[in-house]
């Protein structure tokens, strides 16, 4: 067996969602407030790991929606 095999399947993977999310013509909300979203202890990592995807059409429809976190 070669080792890593599961890091090629992850990448994958990884394209096969994001092909998914182009296709679904989706856009991402921008966020207000922090930028990131979990840091660990220490502050060794830092991520934004909460995302908002809508439709334009959704977002013509919440014109007024302020998205707050």
């Amino acid at each position: 067996k070669r080792r890593g095999g599961g890091c090629q399947q992850r990448s994958c993977k990884l394209v096969e969602f994001n092909a998914f999310i182009d296709n679904m013509e989706v856009i991402e909300l921008p966020l207000v407030g922090r930028r990131l979203s979990w840091i660990r202890a220490g502050g060794g990592a830092m991520n934004r790991l909460d995302k908002a995807l809508v439709s334009l059409e959704w977002l013509q429809e919440c014109q007024t929606l302020h998205n707050t976190c």
